[in-house]
């Protein structure tokens, strides 16, 4: 879409004035010219300075169509009336650094038509929830460039202040560049992008530096759900992988690399949709009631005594029980991590030899987690309870 702040965002314009004249953004232009006298076509962006424009506009009577834009270099107070129905938009940047920048800028348009296409296919495929496997795959098949029989939906989210000025087609399309066989759409201040590939698999097969290295210029956050042949699947997934990325930033888990996966969350996700199972069923939101009583201890007792026994075992366990790993991850020497270990097996009488034990325990940790970032002000009375 034409989203002239967004361009001059990504190309480090300075617009100095702006008259739009659309309702809704035309489709972005296709092409830039200058301007010379003849009729303004919808979806062009025209180039002048204000000394041609005054001139061009008080010789001709220039017909003007919808989503037609003017850039004008140098601009200042012009000495003639612009057609109501045009959008104008005035620069202080010279008119060849404006022709320079917008021509690299529409040559990087990775993927628009593609993505225009895949814009639709995702209003279809989300409005009607009747369409079989065999007609998405059908409406898959006519996006150019498009694998099958294997589809995998991402969510991008970002962390920006609410008046800041995200340019989203720009990210979009640095993320199509490292994604292959990708389409994306920007739908209400979100990136939701599609892979498709032909063979089954259970990892990640991208640039995932260079992912990441995009994500963090711009603050953002990518959500990777899960593959599926069955693409009529696609929307839950979709909006499963969505709420994942919403609930770990608000629990502040999975953030490091800026790249999250049902490998690394999914349980929270488990633990979020328990939790609102277990308050329909029971009408309160005692979930810490499933937790092993040896994580509510470990949490009262590092309160009292400004210790981290439970996040020590956390790690270890989400190690697998390596005291090399722990230490690493927490920055402590081998020896303190040993230390720690041996507390909470004395304190709790704990056999982290038995492997069901271990799991409730990893997952009990991970629920205290839960509770106290979404319920920080109830979390301690409760622990207390416990």
């Amino acid at each position: 879409m034409f989203d002239i702040e967004e361009i001059n965002q990504a190309l480090g314009l300075h617009i100095v004035h702006s008259h739009i004249a659309w309702t809704s953004p035309p489709p972005l232009p296709g092409r830039v010219t200058f301007l010379d006298g003849q009729e303004m076509l919808s979806g062009v962006a025209y180039l002048s300075t204000m000394e041609d424009a005054e001139t061009i506009f008080s010789d001709h009577s220039i017909t003007v169509y919808p989503g037609a834009a003017l850039l004008v270099s140098g601009w200042h107070e012009p000495k003639v009336r612009f057609p109501e129905q045009l959008s104008v938009f005035g620069y202080s940047d010279r008119i060849g650094t404006l022709h320079n920048l917008l021509n690299d800028y529409l040559r990087r348009t990775v993927g628009e038509e593609p993505s225009r296409q895949f814009s639709r296919f995702w209003g279809e495929i989300t409005a009607n929830e009747n369409l079989t496997n065999d007609e998405i795959r059908g409406m898959l098949q006519r996006l150019p460039g498009a694998e099958a029989p294997f589809a995998q939906v991402c969510s991008v989210e970002f962390d920006a202040a609410p008046t800041e000025k995200i340019p989203y087609t720009m990210v979009m399309r640095e993320l199509l560049s490292v994604l292959p066989n990708s389409f994306g759409t920007v739908r209400n201040n979100e990136i939701i992008i599609m892979i498709t590939y032909r063979e089954r698999r259970f990892n990640y097969p991208y640039d995932l530096e260079k992912l990441a290295a995009i994500l963090e210029h711009y603050n953002a956050y990518i959500g990777f759900g899960n593959g599926t042949r069955d693409l009529t699947a696609l929307p839950m997934l979709y909006a499963l992988i969505r709420h994942t990325i919403r609930l770990a930033l608000k629990i502040q888990v999975g953030m490091e690399t800026r790249i999250m996966t049902f490998e690394r969350l999914g349980m929270y996700l488990v633990i979020d949709l328990a939790a609102r199972g277990f308050k329909a069923f029971m009408g309160n939101d005692g979930l810490l009631y499933l937790a092993h009583p040896a994580i509510p201890f470990l949490t009262r007792y590092d309160e009292e005594k400004k210790n981290n026994l439970r996040l020590t075992l956390y790690f270890y366990l989400l190690s697998d029980k390596s005291i090399a790993e722990t230490a690493k991850r927490l920055h402590m020497h081998r020896n303190t991590v040993m230390y720690k270990i041996k507390q909470v097996q004395e304190l709790c009488g704990l056999d982290l030899e038995n492997p069901h034990l271990c799991e409730r325990l990893l997952f009990s940790c991970q629920l205290a987690r839960y509770y106290e970032q979404m319920n920080l002000k109830r979390s301690a009375k409760a622990l207390e309870s416990n």
